[in-house]
């Protein structure tokens, strides 16, 4: 059924195999073209409408001997998390392709990851199975998003070779197909092989029309129509008595275009007026039973239409076995769509309104939304994706409401929370400038005049969004003048949707994701954590997820730079919040990093307990991935402790081995392998794992994992006797870690890498080879405080300098100063403050200049910030 999704939002109908149709004419040629293309990787179809694509692959795929996975493709797939998700869906259902308990988790998991984790874990799970399988794309011009282009080109490059990919279009592909037909990989077929020949044609007037044309009508229809199969077609609907056969096909013009228009009027006027209303109406629906057809026309005979339509051959396409589910040939439906268009405008707005108001009663939502738009009904669109958004923030689906909110014109005038929404979704997409703008303006114009309830909403909001903006692009100043104008004793109202997003739904970090910056670490960013997390407390939003996020963030990166008694102040800060115990992406991040800091200090089995007492909580309903991460953690410290055999064990409950190809949203299990071969003296294995794990952590520009990774390599190689290369990735390492102050990732492999770092230290550069690039040289500050770590006993307040200091302790400040540092304060630039107190940009400067000097600073979030911490802004 078409409303009764696999999953979540996704329609069943999608990705089902077309139903063969009856009276087909054999295309034995393309059918072996077809067969002989099942070798390579990719077909590739393109042909105009109406040549029989979708009907060709159907014929092919039904008889080609591999499991067979179709995925019908329309505009609204041009988000890239929807399209990866029903490409997943299609090789998932009715047991073809990947195992179902390890892909139908990767649909759950898109939304937390990027879409290249999620390809590269597709094709690792295509690699799993032995299976031939054929990945039908059907209508690949519809999809107009380059990212997705490029994440399906990649896919092509990767797949292994028991999948063939045919992609179906009806222009040629919008990447670069000339290197797979080059190296054999791929072939194609244009028009020109789909153009039906002249024993073609009269099998199929034979078939459809109990015809038997002459070879001189056939060759006329051969030229005229070029072998076109929506005229054939047409043609069999059209014709006349045979006394007038040879004179209707002479009369016919020899452009396609006017062969359409004049065929479908042909077609159209031959039907009772009957079925001309009740097509014409239904042409809203994309796809149709009966019970959308009878609420569309207000009649009740809805499927005995259908069912005479289709034993006609009027273009209407069956969707299912059962026949309940069809839709009108793209041709058919847009020939009928500009009709009713032209003829009655307003019925045709009726039309999308009714099917609007059916698809809601039906829960199928995204499908009354773009009905409701297509009635100009934008009041009633705007309820409509309220009603949406958290189901499409929670899938990731921003693209779609980003579509959705772009089709809103400009004159209308959109709610503020649905703005505001509008905005969040631009940061989370990357849209920072547009965000900017709109937070900008509604801050200027609305929040002034809000009163009561509305205005803290709306501050509530825009709190919100701007700390997104935030810690994604930095913009501290318009967040510190905006947090500044809020009153102290003010209590933002927990909006639902942004009170409660969830940051991290599959990383076993939540430093690893975009709000922990991926592992960057800075004290500009702990102190604005601090600042941050103070203020949503001392606003109510101690609760809310941005707010827990957060401060796990912080006690990951203490963690990290050895401040252990820092982290387990805010472990057990959010260990006492119930409700960090109910997000799994909140909680195994804290559950991990607690026994992190016990194994640091040579707690091992408050270590292991600490993870058995998290398996113990998760409910067996909560996604596979937080439980392995815990499995994978449980051996980590086995291997930590000196305890291969176990470690050994205890992998085994991953599922995993070094002869997998390793995919990135895995790479915490897959680092845990290659740690256990370590440990067993396997270190070529491991360092091949690691190999291939690093590029693809380059690629996510993810700085944690990469320093974690270098410093395996650099131990593992060393021990391998590989001693350049060793040095090289203990170097690179270095280089990270300096950077944001790294320890653990150092000290938490082992003595081995406490060796290695000694002779590094003790190491005097020689004349590297002419080739090499100059590589960054590394503070023996650094190096050395490093060191001290392995020596500790307790080393849980030693971590290297940075090359910040804090700031130094308060001087005199001018008045003038002071007022420069208020107007910093609000967000104002060099020249506004220069207005403003009618100096000169060059006097800003100095006054600034002064300024960064006395607070021990180099720039204005870091003077903010110095500022603050010495109430030099209070009023």
């Amino acid at each position: 059924m078409l409303l009764q999704p696999a999953h979540s939002g996704m329609l069943a109908t999608k990705t089902a195999l077309p139903v063969l149709k009856e009276a087909l004419v054999p295309r034995e040629r393309l059918i072996h073209s077809l067969n002989g293309a099942l070798s390579r990787k990719l077909t590739f179809i393109s042909a105009p409408a109406g040549y029989g694509k979708s009907t060709l692959i159907s014929q092919w795929v039904h008889q080609c001997g591999a499991q067979a996975a179709w995925v019908s493709l329309d505009e609204n797939d041009n988000d890239i998390v929807r399209f990866w998700r029903y490409v997943i869906q299609a090789l998932y259902q009715d047991g073809n392709g990947p195992s179902a308990d390890r892909t139908a988790p990767l649909i759950r998991e898109m939304p937390g990851l990027s879409v290249n984790l999620a390809v590269d874990a597709l094709i690792n799970e295509l690699h799993r199975t032995s299976a031939e399988i054929v990945l039908v794309l059907d209508d690949v011009h519809l999809v107009t998003n380059p990212a997705i282009h490029s994440s399906l080109s990649y896919f092509i490059d990767n797949m292994p070779g028991n999948v063939h990919l045919l992609l179906s279009s009806r222009v040629d592909p919008p990447f670069p197909t000339v290197k797979w037909l080059a190296q054999g990989d791929a072939v194609r077929l244009a028009a020109r092989d789909l153009e039906f020949n002249a024993a073609e044609i009269g099998a199929f007037y034979r078939n459809t029309a109990q015809v038997e044309l002459s070879k001189r009508q056939l060759q006329i229809l051969s030229s005229k129509l070029e072998g076109w199969a929506a005229g054939l077609q047409l043609v069999s609907l059209t014709l006349p008595f045979e006394d007038e056969l040879d004179r209707y096909i002479s009369d016919l013009n020899s452009s396609h275009l006017h062969i359409r228009d004049f065929l479908f009027e042909e077609v159209f006027n031959r039907l009772s007026a009957d079925e001309q209303e009740f097509t014409t109406q239904t042409s809203v629906l994309p796809q149709m039973n009966a019970s959308a057809c009878n609420a569309v026309t207000g009649r009740s005979d809805g499927q005995s239409m259908l069912e005479r339509l289709q034993a006609n051959n009027l273009f209407l396409i069956p969707l299912d076995a059962h026949r309940a589910w069809y839709r009108y040939h793209h041709l058919f439906a847009d020939f009928l769509q500009n009709l009713m268009k032209k003829r009655d405008a307003e019925g045709w707005k009726r039309c999308h309104r009714k099917a609007g108001v059916w698809a809601a009663e039906r829960g199928a939502m995204e499908q009354a939304a773009q009905h409701t738009f297509a009635a100009g009904d934008f009041g009633l669109a705007e309820q409509r994706i309220r009603d949406q958004i958290q189901g499409k923030v929670e899938q990731g689906e921003f693209s779609t409401l980003t579509r959705w909110f772009d089709q809103f014109p400009d004159e209308f005038p959109l709610s503020s929370d649905m703005r505001l929404l509008r905005a969040f979704i631009q940061v989370v997409t990357g849209q920072t400038e547009r965000a900017e703008a709109e937070l900008d303006k509604m801050e200027r114009r609305e929040l002034p005049a809000a009163q009561g309830e509305e205005a803290e909403k709306l501050r509530s909001g825009l709190l919100f969004v701007r700390s997104n903006l935030l810690f994604t692009s930095g913009s501290f100043e318009k967040w510190f003048a905006f947090k500044s104008a809020i009153p102290d004793d003010d209590i933002l109202t927990p909006e639902p949707i942004f009170y409660n997003f969830n940051y991290n739904q599959s990383k076993p970090f939540v430093r690893l994701t975009d709000l922990g910056l991926r592992g960057g670490l800075s004290e500009d960013m702990e102190r604005i954590g601090h600042l941050f997390t103070g203020v949503l407390q001392s606003h109510g939003w101690q609760d809310s997820l941005i707010h827990l996020y957060v401060v796990q963030s912080l006690c990951e990166g203490y963690y990290e730079w050895n401040r252990l008694e820092d982290s387990e102040t805010l472990i057990h800060r959010l260990e006492s919040i119930s409700r960090v115990g109910e997000i799994p992406g909140l909680f195994v991040p804290n559950r991990m990093t607690q026994a992190l800091v016990h194994a640091a200090r040579g707690q091992w089995a408050a270590a292991q307990d600490t993870i058995g007492d998290a398996l113990d909580h998760l409910p067996n309903t909560t996604d596979p991935h937080w439980r392995r991460y815990l499995w994978a953690m449980r051996t980590r410290l086995y291997v930590m402790e000196g305890k291969a055999r176990e470690a050994k064990k205890s992998l085994a409950d991953l599922s995993i081995s070094a002869k997998d190809k390793p995919s990135f949203n895995r790479y915490f299990e897959y680092v845990t392998l290659a740690k256990v071969l370590g440990a067993q003296k396997k270190e070529p294995e491991a360092l091949r794992i690691l190999e291939q794990l690093l590029p693809l952590s380059r690629r996510e520009n993810c700085v944690m994992a990469t320093a974690e990774i270098l410093c395996l390599q650099a131990v593992f190689s060393h021990a391998a006797g590989y001693l350049k290369q060793a040095r090289r990735f203990l170097h690179d390492a270095l280089e990270i870690g300096e950077a944001n102050g790294y320890v653990r990732c150092f000290t938490d492999a082992g003595s081995a890498m406490d060796r290695l770092l000694r002779q590094y230290a003790a190491f005097q550069p020689q004349a590297e080879e002419p080739s090499r690039i100059a590589r960054k040289a590394i503070s023996g500050a650094y190096i050395a405080a490093l060191l001290a770590s392995f020596s500790q006993a307790d080393p849980g307040e030693a971590r290297p300098e940075n090359a910040r200091s804090e700031a130094n302790p308060p001087e005199s400040f001018t008045s003038g100063e002071l007022e420069i540092l208020r107007w910093v304060r609000q967000g104002a630039s060099n020249k506004e403050i220069a207005g403003a107190l009618s100096l000169s940009e060059g006097t800003v400067k100095v006054y600034l200049s002064r300024l960064y000097g006395k607070l021990g600073v180099s720039s204005r979030t870091q003077a903010l910030l110095a500022a603050e911490a010495l109430d030099l802004l209070e009023e």
